[in-house]
């Protein structure tokens, strides 16, 4: 019956703690090229003309480019910690089962937002 009763109470305690492992693993980032028919990039990968909304994993840096003929634009999105991010590095110092939620993407946020991408040479885009 002990033993019953630990597990009852150690499921709910585990499940509220690591709270990054529940925490959406992908962030939408707005992406503004400074001219209006340019094509966009995210890490290499085509997502289309113009300005776009993108959902991009959490678990890792992206570079962005917009791109007019030859002339081209570049931003980066860094990554730092989410707030579940730093409460799972809190909660890990009163107990070590939070220290596990840092290993999920949703530890991390992704930064900005928004980025405006400005391309050199907007002569090329007409």
């Amino acid at each position: 019956m002990k033993t019953l009763i630990s597990v009852a109470l150690l499921v709910p305690f585990l499940s509220l703690t690591s709270c990054s492992l529940g925490a959406p693993t992908h962030q939408n980032i707005s992406i503004i090229p400074s001219a209006q028919n340019a094509t966009v990039y995210v890490d290499g990968n085509l997502v289309g003309e113009g300005p776009q909304t993108v959902s991009m994993g959490k678990s890792q840096e992206h570079s962005i480019m917009a791109k007019c003929g030859n002339s081209a634009g570049t931003a980066n999105v860094s990554r730092s910690f989410s707030t579940t991010g730093i409460l799972d590095l809190i909660g890990g110092f009163i107990i070590l089962v939070p220290f596990i939620g840092l290993t999920a993407p949703g530890a991390w946020k992704l930064n900005p937002q928004t980025v405006s991408v400005g391309i050199p040479d907007e002569s090329a885009c007409n």
